[in-house]
């Protein structure tokens, strides 16, 4: 080798040639390159100049054991590979992956070659997981990771292209592929069966011990419950309430699709608040949790105050319940004893103040007790009641065993004071009695002797004789007067009353002999009339002890003995006429 000489090529556009004698052709062509020395001296030679094959086009990625083809646009070239124990590629550029690496693939024409670099990969694992899937169920698919996930027919099966989630979209088969590129994948044929149909039944609520029947139109099914102590279910689809709460029933076809419902066990809590109540009238409070419940009840009335409140109002006595319905149907039911009144009191309903009356009640057992402690007093146990003052008390009595109870009004009047005024008076003649207890009734036991005004005391005679006046403040509470009505007495005369004779306005005398007697006298009679008159002789208290009639000469003595066998005392002697009444006084000596 020559050295110091210079390179040159000839022409430059078809190659060039560096200072080392390194060619690079530039285009097709012949091209003369010379070495030249210092001397002038040189040396040649022609350089043929190919044209280089186009870039080769296809895959730079396969799979072991699969096969793709490469392709070059220039003609009369030939194939090879770099590494046959990664890759070989056949005449015609089709490449066959032999093992995990990498080989870079020629094509030469005319000792130019185009180059590309292919990549093989070791293929997936085989897809693991579940093959069958339901209708809006979902399962996972699992393979090495870094591929992607595709399905071949999302209407029958979605996967999520990164996670492997295979969800059923309809019944039906889809494969499901997983994919590292280049060819490198693995499959999987996943099965999409129906769902069950629809779980049916009544209700979705049970109440707790209570049954509830559900039915799927899917046959061959087995029922179960995702909470089995909240609620059960048989072979059948029946549901039995175990506990409050909500459970997932379930029915899985043979197909293992599986169809749910909802089913909510309500629990209703005990009633509280129960107790033993009386007869009649008796009442108690009662509540439940639930507060859109409402409330029955049997021998007693229920009043429903919301909010899981009741007022039960006992009725006939006996073994009662309630009972606390939600609106599902659910129920709490407490048992009670409605006990029975007592008999009802029997005795006055009144008492004068400083007396006393008995009260009693055909119910053995009871205590007797009182609410008008200023106005009244009962004996615990005798019931005996004492007037305190004027006013209206209660009295109750309690039996001890159940607590149940009666009462009665108990009236206490005021009792009358002795009643003062005249204790007799003449017809025409009225006097007043009065009485120092104030609001009383008076009263006449005879108002065809004397009548009394009901609230003044004022008394009238009407007719001789003897009357009792009451006076009453209520009830028996009463005192009385007796008095004594006398004829309307005339004017004396001008003779002495002592001696027996007297003389009235109109000149008719009178003389009585002796008087006063022992009950044996002669009545001497000058009437200034001539008629038949009428004698009475009455004792001071009205009574008639004698009467007979004579008939007079007008202006003339008539003489007429009398005989009158009475205690001594003061008597009136009344001589009536046809149009006057003349009364005089006999007294009695014996």
């Amino acid at each position: 080798i020559t050295t110091g000489g210079a390179w040159s090529s000839t022409p430059a556009t078809t190659a060039t040639v560096g200072s080392t004698g390194t060619v690079l052709g530039v285009a097709a062509g012949i091209a003369t390159i010379t070495y030249t020395l210092p001397t002038g001296c040189m040396a040649t030679k022609p350089i043929t100049i190919n044209s280089a094959p186009t870039a080769i086009t296809g895959g730079a990625m396969m799979c072991i054991g699969s096969s793709m083809t490469l392709t070059d646009g220039t003609g009369g070239g030939t194939w090879s590979s770099g590494s046959t124990s990664v890759a070989i590629v056949g005449t015609t550029g089709v490449v066959t992956g032999m093992s995990a690496g990498t080989t870079v693939i020629s094509y030469t024409v005319g000792g130019c070659p185009a180059l590309k670099t292919v990549t093989v990969n070791t293929p997936p694992a085989a897809i693991t997981g579940p093959t069958i899937v339901c209708i809006s169920a979902s399962i996972t698919a699992v393979d090495a990771g870094g591929g992607l996930w595709s399905s071949s027919n999302p209407v029958i099966a979605t996967i999520g292209s990164s996670t492997g989630i295979i969800t059923g979209a309809a019944s039906g088969t889809a494969t499901i592929t997983y994919s590292l590129g280049a060819g490198c994948i693995t499959t999987k044929l996943i099965t999409v069966n129906p769902l069950p149909a629809a779980i049916t039944g009544s209700s979705s609520n049970v109440c707790l011990g209570a049954t509830l029947a559900l039915a799927d139109a899917t046959p061959g099914g087995i029922w179960g419950s995702g909470s089995p102590t909240v609620a059960t279910v048989s072979s059948t689809g029946v549901v039995t309430g175990v506990a409050g709460g909500v459970s997932v029933i379930t029915y899985t076809a043979p197909s293992g699709c599986i169809a749910t419902r909802s089913i909510t066990v309500i629990s209703v809590p005990p009633i509280s608040g129960v107790h033993k109540i009386c007869a009649f009238g008796d009442t108690m409070t009662v509540s439940d949790a639930p507060g859109t419940g409402l409330y029955t009840s049997t021998l007693a009335t229920i009043t429903n105050l919301g909010g899981g409140l009741g007022r039960v109002t006992g009725n006939t006595p006996g073994s009662a319940s309630v009972t606390y319905i939600l609106p599902a149907g659910c129920t709490a039911t407490a048992v009670f004893t409605v006990n029975p009144l007592p008999a009802a009191i029997a005795g006055s309903g009144y008492v004068c103040t400083g007396s006393t009356t008995t009260v009693t009640d055909a119910t053995p057992g009871g205590i007797w007790s009182t609410s008008g402690s200023g106005i009244l007093t009962v004996g615990s146990l005798t019931g005996i009641v004492t007037g305190i003052a004027g006013g209206t008390g209660y009295v109750t009595y309690t039996l001890s065993s159940t607590g149940c109870k009666v009462d009665t009004a108990v009236v206490v009047y005021s009792m009358p004071a002795a009643i003062t005024g005249p204790a007799s008076l003449f017809i025409g003649t009225p006097i007043t009695l009065s009485d120092a207890v104030t609001g009383g009734t008076w009263g006449s036991s005879n108002t065809l002797v004397a009548t009394v005004g009901a609230t003044t005391g004022h008394v009238a005679g009407i007719s001789v004789g003897g009357v009792t006046i009451t006076y009453n403040t209520g009830g028996s509470c009463y005192v009385t007067r007796h008095l004594t009505v006398m004829p309307t007495v005339g004017r004396s005369g001008t003779l002495d009353v002592k001696s027996g004779e007297t003389e009235n306005e109109r000149g008719n005398q009178v003389r009585v002999l002796p008087n006063p007697g022992d009950g044996g006298f002669v009545i001497d009679l000058n009437w200034a009339t001539e008629e038949t008159v009428h004698i009475t002789i009455c004792n001071v208290a009205g009574m008639k002890v004698k009467e007979w009639s004579v008939f007079t000469v007008k202006d003339q003595t008539v003489s007429i003995p009398a005989q009158i066998d009475v205690a001594s005392g003061v008597y009136l002697l009344s001589i009536e006429g046809s149009d006057y009444r003349y009364v005089t006084k006999v007294v009695v000596e014996r």
